[in-house]
Protein backbone atom coordinates (compact mmCIF):
# COMPACT_ATOMS: atom_id res chain seq x y z
CA UNK A 1 0.00 0.00 0.00
CA UNK A 2 0.97 3.61 -0.57
CA UNK A 3 -0.15 6.99 0.42
CA UNK A 4 0.00 10.27 -0.34
CA UNK A 5 -1.40 13.85 0.37
CA UNK A 6 -3.35 12.36 3.03
CA UNK A 7 -4.04 14.02 6.61
CA UNK A 8 -0.35 14.49 7.73
CA UNK A 9 0.99 12.14 5.17
CA UNK A 10 2.12 14.47 2.38
CA UNK A 11 5.19 12.60 1.04
CA UNK A 12 4.70 8.76 -0.51
CA UNK A 13 5.08 6.17 2.59
CA UNK A 14 4.90 2.34 1.75
CA UNK A 15 3.91 -0.49 3.68
CA UNK A 16 4.02 -3.76 3.01
CA UNK A 17 0.96 -5.32 4.18
CA UNK A 18 0.91 -9.11 5.15
CA UNK A 19 -0.82 -11.44 7.81
CA UNK A 20 -0.26 -9.27 10.24
CA UNK A 21 1.01 -5.58 10.64
CA UNK A 22 2.21 -3.65 13.41
CA UNK A 23 2.58 0.19 13.18
CA UNK A 24 4.66 1.48 15.86
CA UNK A 25 5.30 5.20 16.42
CA UNK A 26 4.86 8.11 18.68
CA UNK A 27 1.47 10.04 18.87
CA UNK A 28 0.38 12.14 15.90
CA UNK A 29 3.05 10.05 14.00
CA UNK A 30 0.03 8.31 11.43
CA UNK A 31 -0.70 5.17 12.07
CA UNK A 32 -4.66 6.28 12.66
CA UNK A 33 -3.98 7.72 9.23
CA UNK A 34 -2.26 4.51 7.28
CA UNK A 35 -5.33 2.74 8.96
CA UNK A 36 -7.76 5.22 7.90
CA UNK A 37 -6.69 5.87 4.28
CA UNK A 38 -6.98 2.11 3.77
CA UNK A 39 -10.71 1.46 5.11
CA UNK A 40 -11.38 4.37 3.01
CA UNK A 41 -9.98 2.83 -0.42
CA UNK A 42 -11.00 -0.55 0.23
CA UNK A 43 -14.79 0.34 1.21
CA UNK A 44 -14.95 3.27 -1.61
CA UNK A 45 -15.77 6.01 1.17
CA UNK A 46 -16.08 9.71 1.06
CA UNK A 47 -13.44 11.61 2.20
CA UNK A 48 -14.06 14.94 5.08
CA UNK A 49 -12.48 18.15 4.53
CA UNK A 50 -9.74 16.67 7.40
CA UNK A 51 -8.75 14.15 5.39
CA UNK A 52 -6.69 16.79 3.16
CA UNK A 53 -3.34 18.40 3.37
CA UNK A 54 -3.66 21.38 6.21
CA UNK A 55 -8.12 20.66 5.40
CA UNK A 56 -7.67 22.55 1.83
CA UNK A 57 -8.14 20.95 -1.32
CA UNK A 58 -5.09 21.32 -3.57
CA UNK A 59 -5.53 19.81 -7.02
CA UNK A 60 -1.45 19.51 -6.94
CA UNK A 61 -1.59 17.78 -3.83
CA UNK A 62 -4.72 15.07 -3.81
CA UNK A 63 -4.78 12.34 -1.28
CA UNK A 64 -4.08 9.21 -3.17
CA UNK A 65 -4.24 5.79 -1.89
CA UNK A 66 -2.53 2.79 -4.12
CA UNK A 67 -2.98 -0.84 -3.50
CA UNK A 68 -0.90 -3.55 -5.26
CA UNK A 69 -2.64 -6.84 -4.88
CA UNK A 70 -1.03 -10.46 -5.78
CA UNK A 71 -3.85 -12.56 -7.56
CA UNK A 72 -4.00 -15.78 -9.37
CA UNK A 73 -5.67 -16.90 -12.22
CA UNK A 74 -8.78 -17.37 -10.25
CA UNK A 75 -9.54 -14.36 -8.65
CA UNK A 76 -7.44 -12.16 -11.52
CA UNK A 77 -8.94 -9.68 -13.73
CA UNK A 78 -8.28 -9.24 -17.42
CA UNK A 79 -4.50 -10.63 -17.97
CA UNK A 80 -3.75 -8.87 -21.17
CA UNK A 81 -4.99 -4.92 -19.15
CA UNK A 82 -4.39 -5.48 -15.75
CA UNK A 83 -1.79 -8.35 -14.64
CA UNK A 84 2.18 -8.35 -14.45
CA UNK A 85 3.14 -11.95 -14.60
CA UNK A 86 4.94 -12.92 -10.88
CA UNK A 87 5.34 -16.46 -12.07
CA UNK A 88 3.91 -19.81 -10.13
CA UNK A 89 0.41 -18.32 -11.25
CA UNK A 90 0.65 -15.14 -9.48
CA UNK A 91 -0.74 -11.78 -11.12
CA UNK A 92 0.45 -8.12 -9.63
CA UNK A 93 -2.49 -5.73 -10.37
CA UNK A 94 -2.24 -2.34 -9.24
CA UNK A 95 -4.85 -0.14 -8.56
CA UNK A 96 -5.07 3.94 -7.26
CA UNK A 97 -7.71 5.72 -5.46
CA UNK A 98 -7.70 9.37 -5.94
CA UNK A 99 -10.22 12.17 -3.76
CA UNK A 100 -10.50 15.42 -5.80
CA UNK A 101 -13.21 16.68 -3.68
CA UNK A 102 -15.40 16.18 -0.76
CA UNK A 103 -17.02 13.03 -2.16
CA UNK A 104 -15.96 9.12 -3.05
CA UNK A 105 -12.88 8.72 -4.79
CA UNK A 106 -11.96 7.81 -8.44
CA UNK A 107 -10.59 4.42 -8.68
CA UNK A 108 -8.25 3.88 -11.42
CA UNK A 109 -6.26 0.54 -12.85
CA UNK A 110 -2.34 0.24 -14.01
CA UNK A 111 -2.29 -0.61 -17.80
CA UNK A 112 0.35 -3.12 -17.97
CA UNK A 113 -0.24 -3.38 -22.00
CA UNK A 114 -0.15 0.50 -22.04
CA UNK A 115 2.60 0.64 -19.17
CA UNK A 116 0.65 3.49 -17.41
CA UNK A 117 -1.98 4.43 -15.00
CA UNK A 118 -5.50 4.48 -16.81
CA UNK A 119 -7.15 7.73 -17.46
CA UNK A 120 -10.59 8.95 -16.46
CA UNK A 121 -11.39 8.27 -20.41
CA UNK A 122 -9.60 4.86 -21.25
CA UNK A 123 -12.11 1.79 -22.02
CA UNK A 124 -11.22 -0.30 -19.50
CA UNK A 125 -10.33 2.06 -16.82
CA UNK A 126 -10.02 0.14 -13.61
CA UNK A 127 -9.53 -3.67 -12.70
CA UNK A 128 -12.74 -5.70 -12.32
CA UNK A 129 -16.38 -4.32 -13.32
CA UNK A 130 -17.39 -2.81 -9.85
CA UNK A 131 -15.71 -1.41 -6.90
CA UNK A 132 -17.79 -3.89 -4.61
CA UNK A 133 -16.23 -6.88 -7.10
CA UNK A 134 -12.30 -5.02 -6.77
CA UNK A 135 -13.18 -4.74 -2.36
CA UNK A 136 -14.08 -8.26 -2.62
CA UNK A 137 -10.39 -9.47 -3.27
CA UNK A 138 -9.10 -7.67 -0.52
CA UNK A 139 -9.43 -7.96 3.72
CA UNK A 140 -12.21 -5.95 4.75
CA UNK A 141 -11.36 -3.20 7.60
CA UNK A 142 -12.84 -3.53 11.02
CA UNK A 143 -12.27 -0.98 12.46
CA UNK A 144 -11.40 -1.50 16.41
CA UNK A 145 -11.46 1.72 18.38
CA UNK A 146 -9.48 1.89 21.81
CA UNK A 147 -11.88 4.48 22.92
CA UNK A 148 -15.49 2.16 21.86
CA UNK A 149 -17.57 1.33 25.22
CA UNK A 150 -17.07 -2.16 26.13
CA UNK A 151 -20.14 -3.01 25.10
CA UNK A 152 -19.63 -1.89 21.37
CA UNK A 153 -16.84 -4.12 21.28
CA UNK A 154 -18.48 -6.94 22.85
CA UNK A 155 -21.53 -6.24 20.20
CA UNK A 156 -18.76 -6.27 17.33
CA UNK A 157 -17.18 -9.61 18.76
CA UNK A 158 -20.98 -10.96 18.89
CA UNK A 159 -21.53 -9.78 15.04
CA UNK A 160 -18.20 -11.90 13.69
CA UNK A 161 -19.51 -14.88 15.70
CA UNK A 162 -23.09 -14.61 14.20
CA UNK A 163 -21.34 -14.66 10.60
CA UNK A 164 -20.04 -17.85 11.55
CA UNK A 165 -23.73 -19.17 12.35
CA UNK A 166 -25.49 -17.68 9.72
CA UNK A 167 -22.51 -19.33 7.33
CA UNK A 168 -22.98 -22.49 9.07
CA UNK A 169 -26.54 -23.22 9.33
CA UNK A 170 -26.64 -22.65 5.22
CA UNK A 171 -25.30 -26.33 5.17
CA UNK A 172 -27.46 -27.60 7.97
CA UNK A 173 -29.96 -30.19 6.90
CA UNK A 174 -33.12 -30.16 9.44
CA UNK A 175 -33.98 -33.56 10.01
CA UNK A 176 -37.82 -32.54 11.27
CA UNK A 177 -37.99 -31.20 7.62
CA UNK A 178 -41.46 -29.58 6.86
CA UNK A 179 -43.47 -31.26 9.26
CA UNK A 180 -47.75 -30.13 9.06
CA UNK A 181 -46.85 -29.07 13.14
CA UNK A 182 -45.16 -26.13 11.95
CA UNK A 183 -48.38 -23.43 11.64
CA UNK A 184 -46.13 -20.47 10.55
CA UNK A 185 -42.75 -19.42 8.73
CA UNK A 186 -41.67 -17.76 12.27
CA UNK A 187 -42.50 -21.73 13.70
CA UNK A 188 -39.84 -22.96 11.09
CA UNK A 189 -37.32 -20.44 11.94
CA UNK A 190 -37.36 -20.68 15.45
CA UNK A 191 -37.39 -24.86 15.34
CA UNK A 192 -34.48 -24.49 12.33
CA UNK A 193 -32.12 -22.50 15.06
CA UNK A 194 -33.37 -24.54 18.08
CA UNK A 195 -32.49 -27.75 16.31
CA UNK A 196 -29.07 -26.52 14.34
CA UNK A 197 -28.00 -25.58 18.01
CA UNK A 198 -28.67 -29.15 19.21
CA UNK A 199 -27.33 -30.75 16.28
CA UNK A 200 -23.72 -28.22 15.91
CA UNK A 201 -23.44 -28.29 19.41
CA UNK A 202 -19.74 -30.30 18.70
CA UNK A 203 -18.59 -28.51 15.99
CA UNK A 204 -19.18 -25.37 17.33
CA UNK A 205 -17.20 -26.08 20.70
CA UNK A 206 -14.60 -27.27 18.31
CA UNK A 207 -14.63 -23.51 16.88
CA UNK A 208 -14.95 -22.21 20.47
CA UNK A 209 -11.56 -24.39 20.86
CA UNK A 210 -9.74 -23.25 17.63
CA UNK A 211 -10.45 -19.10 18.60
CA UNK A 212 -9.22 -20.26 22.26
CA UNK A 213 -5.68 -21.61 20.90
CA UNK A 214 -5.36 -18.29 19.10
CA UNK A 215 -6.28 -15.80 22.16
CA UNK A 216 -3.68 -18.32 25.13
CA UNK A 217 -0.97 -17.40 22.71
CA UNK A 218 -1.61 -13.52 23.83
CA UNK A 219 -3.47 -14.34 27.09
CA UNK A 220 -2.55 -17.27 28.59
CA UNK A 221 -4.93 -20.26 30.83
CA UNK A 222 -7.67 -18.38 29.49
CA UNK A 223 -10.46 -19.93 27.79
CA UNK A 224 -13.45 -18.62 24.89
CA UNK A 225 -16.59 -19.92 24.73
CA UNK A 226 -19.89 -19.01 22.87
CA UNK A 227 -22.80 -20.65 22.49
CA UNK A 228 -26.56 -19.81 21.53
CA UNK A 229 -28.87 -19.29 23.94
CA UNK A 230 -32.02 -21.37 24.89
CA UNK A 231 -34.08 -18.82 24.65
CA UNK A 232 -33.95 -17.47 20.62
CA UNK A 233 -35.18 -14.21 19.19
CA UNK A 234 -36.24 -14.25 15.51
CA UNK A 235 -35.55 -11.59 13.22
CA UNK A 236 -37.12 -10.84 10.23
CA UNK A 237 -33.98 -10.53 7.77
CA UNK A 238 -31.82 -12.92 9.57
CA UNK A 239 -31.82 -16.30 11.22
CA UNK A 240 -29.20 -15.24 14.12
CA UNK A 241 -29.33 -11.94 16.39
CA UNK A 242 -26.88 -10.97 18.88
CA UNK A 243 -29.07 -11.83 21.43
CA UNK A 244 -29.01 -15.59 20.34
CA UNK A 245 -25.08 -15.22 21.34
CA UNK A 246 -23.53 -15.53 24.74
CA UNK A 247 -19.87 -15.12 24.59
CA UNK A 248 -17.51 -15.31 27.62
CA UNK A 249 -13.98 -15.27 27.93
CA UNK A 250 -11.91 -16.33 31.38
CA UNK A 251 -9.82 -19.00 32.92
CA UNK A 252 -10.89 -22.18 35.02
CA UNK A 253 -11.90 -20.28 37.93
CA UNK A 254 -14.39 -17.67 35.81
CA UNK A 255 -16.19 -17.32 32.48
CA UNK A 256 -17.28 -13.98 31.78
CA UNK A 257 -18.84 -11.75 29.52
CA UNK A 258 -16.49 -10.02 27.14
CA UNK A 259 -17.36 -6.44 28.09
CA UNK A 260 -16.01 -7.23 31.35
CA UNK A 261 -12.58 -7.70 30.66
CA UNK A 262 -10.30 -5.42 29.83
CA UNK A 263 -9.76 -3.12 26.14
CA UNK A 264 -6.74 -5.57 25.56
CA UNK A 265 -8.72 -8.67 26.02
CA UNK A 266 -11.20 -7.39 23.57
CA UNK A 267 -9.31 -6.78 20.69
CA UNK A 268 -7.15 -9.48 21.18
CA UNK A 269 -10.46 -11.75 21.09
CA UNK A 270 -11.65 -9.55 18.18
CA UNK A 271 -8.45 -10.83 16.07
CA UNK A 272 -8.43 -14.15 17.18
CA UNK A 273 -12.31 -14.30 15.96
CA UNK A 274 -11.60 -12.43 12.78
CA UNK A 275 -8.64 -14.73 12.10
CA UNK A 276 -11.09 -17.78 12.45
CA UNK A 277 -13.35 -16.96 10.16
CA UNK A 278 -11.03 -16.18 7.64
CA UNK A 279 -9.85 -19.78 8.03
CA UNK A 280 -13.24 -20.76 7.37
CA UNK A 281 -13.44 -18.77 4.60
CA UNK A 282 -15.83 -16.76 5.52
CA UNK A 283 -16.96 -13.31 4.88
CA UNK A 284 -16.88 -11.33 8.48
CA UNK A 285 -19.94 -8.74 8.01
CA UNK A 286 -18.96 -4.75 8.69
Amino acid sequence: MAIQNFRGIRNRVEIDLDDIVILVGSNNSGKSTILRAYELAVNNEKVMLDDFPDQSIDADALPTVELHTVVNTETAPSLKEWCRDLGNNEYLVREKWTWAKIDKPERLGYRVDLDRWANPSDKPKQPWATDNVASSKRPRPHRISTFDTPETQADAIKALITAILEEEIKTFEPKSGDSEHFTSLFGKFKSLKREFGEASQEKLEQISKDITAIVTSVIPNHEFRFSIRDTLKLSAFTIFDSEDIDVRLGDSNSMLPIASHGSGARRTLMWAVLKKLADLGYEAKS
